[in-house]
């Protein structure tokens, strides 16, 4: 996907629970998507709904393996080269990450954090060109404790 950013924010709510002594929490998530592609003036936003596993390696350091599946298309309209405007839609497919995240607890219910790894998401432009992109993906972020069990988060990477 040459001359395409892609964004991902994850802003919405994430359950977390934290399951026996082990330190492993699962969690869900929506995922809002931001694709440019600035040679094209094209801009896109389309949706996902993902699952996201972990485990802490030590205190504030955990390993998070996430997965998702589109839920919302977008579409934006493509002036060609030949100067034919067209409206061009674009589908999430998967999206799988593998993740390292570092925690900066402030207090007992407010921890920023920072997370980094590998992530691949398969696209589909215009229900028909499938549009793979592996990244290096990068962000941060916060988690708010609402209980021992249960917490939300807001995250952009």
């Amino acid at each position: 996907m040459h001359g395409k950013k892609i964004t991902i924010v994850i802003a919405l709510f994430i359950a977390t629970l934290t399951v026996n002594a082990q330190k492993v929490y699962l969690g869900i998530n929506y995922a809002q998507f931001d694709i440019d592609v600035d040679y094209l003036n094209y801009n896109v936003d389309p949706g996902t709904l993902n699952v996201k596993i972990g485990t802490y390696i030590i205190d504030n350091l955990s390993i998070e393996f996430r997965a998702g599946t589109g839920i919302r298309d977008d579409s934006d309209t493509v002036t060609t080269f030949l100067g034919e405007v067209i409206e061009v839609n674009t589908e999430i497919d998967t999206y799988i990450g593998l993740f390292v995240r570092g925690e900066f607890p402030i207090s007992d219910i407010f921890i920023p954090f920072v997370v980094a790894g590998y992530s691949n998401v398969d696209a589909t432009v215009s229900n028909s060109v499938d549009t793979p992109d592996d990244a290096i993906s990068y962000g941060a972020g916060f988690e708010i404790l609402l209980s021992d069990r249960i917490s939300i988060e807001a995250e952009y990477m």
